[in-house]
């Protein structure tokens, strides 16, 4: 596990880039590590990507893909976009 300080510092650069709402570091089984949102929100971001990147991770094995590293969702509301950095998720929405 990344420590303590490393996290923060992490939110804290994602979150002072142009447009970015918020963010959220989560372990892939969706448990919050660190946010810059709610609880509420946070819980509920943090199981979302997880589960969206475990269900694109068996998409991509079954096209014969080997590796999802980001998702990019578009929305009406603005852009979601999570990557996958070994035992992490960060999840931005912007």
């Amino acid at each position: 596990m990344l420590p303590e300080h490393v996290l923060k510092s992490i939110l804290e650069n994602l979150g002072k880039m142009e447009g970015v709402k918020g963010v959220v570091i989560t372990t892939t089984e969706g448990i919050p590590v660190h946010s810059t949102f709610s609880p509420e929100i946070t819980e509920k971001i943090s199981a979302f990507a997880a589960s969206l990147l475990d269900k694109a991770k068996k998409m991509v094995k079954e096209v014969g893909g080997t590796r999802v590293t980001f998702i990019v969702l578009d929305t009406s509301s603005g852009e979601l976009l999570i990557a996958s950095e070994q035992e992490y998720v960060i999840a931005i929405l912007r």
